[in-house]
């Protein structure tokens, strides 16, 4: 080959890397899906993960987490509004389950993602990921990221923290957020411990998860307050339903404590 006929070459090869798009970011989110579709049973009370299926078989997982972790500041700002609350709810579930994941021990699970706490430190203020090009924390995700979407009640109580006594984790996407949002939030209030009505001294009693984000809801102009959002919610019998409403004025609000037993696969 001589020096011409290498240089055209050459010229094309750089013309060819310099030239094509970079790696386009999925937000179909195809990884994340098949593990949430695989490990992630929303028929059981409560909804359960089977964390030793994704142990054994995280390849998926893994690729998934290293796609999300690896978008910059500004290719998120990018993002449609939509597209960034998928990105937040999809990223604070799959590094919930890296918490967990990183605890087992051969195949014994923790009896609690809190049980990775650090001494003085919460697991939720642990930075054990890089975003953005720095350490970050699960209560970064939720406090700091989400917080432009406080005014999204049903959003932000979405967040799926690994335990019996939290959402679980969903699969979310731009275009079916809101319904896979109302889907969660049924499943997660199905279970009695979570949200409890009590016809005899008409009283809901919430899981103290709702207590820190009841502030949220002043923002919301779909809900006026915490019960308005458990009564329209709230997958009780329409006769208790209705008693609910007509009495909604003089319904009290209780906090039980949260389940934070581990939301494992039985």
């Amino acid at each position: 080959m001589n020096s011409l006929t290498m240089k055209k070459v050459l010229s094309f090869f750089f013309l060819i890397c310099f030239t094509l798009p970079s790696f386009a970011f999925d937000h179909n989110y195809a990884l994340w899906k098949r593990v949430v579709v695989q490990y992630v049973d929303l028929t059981t009370v409560p909804a359960t993960v089977d964390y030793l299926g994704i142990k054994d078989n995280r390849l998926d997982f893994t690729e998934n987490l290293k796609e999300m972790v690896a978008v910059t500041k500004e290719e998120y700002e990018a993002f449609t509004i939509d597209q960034r609350k998928a990105f937040i709810l999809n990223l604070y579930g799959a590094l919930a389950i890296k918490a967990v994941l990183d605890q087992i021990k051969g195949n014994k699970l923790p009896k609690s993602i809190k049980d990775g706490k650090a001494l003085f430190t919460d697991i939720f203020d642990q930075k054990f990921f890089k975003l953005f090009g720095e350490k970050r924390s699960l209560n970064y995700i939720e406090s700091e990221l989400a917080k432009e979407f406080n005014s999204d009640f049903k959003f932000m109580v979405s967040f799926a923290c690994a335990a019996r006594g939290c959402p679980p984790p969903g699969y979310y996407t731009a275009e079916n957020l809101s319904k896979t949002l109302n889907e969660i939030s049924k499943v997660f209030l199905s279970w009695d411990k979570n949200v409890n009505y009590a016809i005899t001294n008409n009283t809901f009693v919430a899981s103290d998860y709702f207590e820190p984000k009841e502030k949220f809801i002043k923002q919301s102009s779909e809900y006026s307050d915490l019960k308005n959002y458990l009564i329209r919610n709230a997958p009780i019998s329409e006769l208790l339903k209705d008693k609910a409403i007509k009495n909604e004025n003089t319904l009290d609000l209780d906090f039980a404590k949260r389940d934070w037993s581990l939301n494992n696969k039985k």
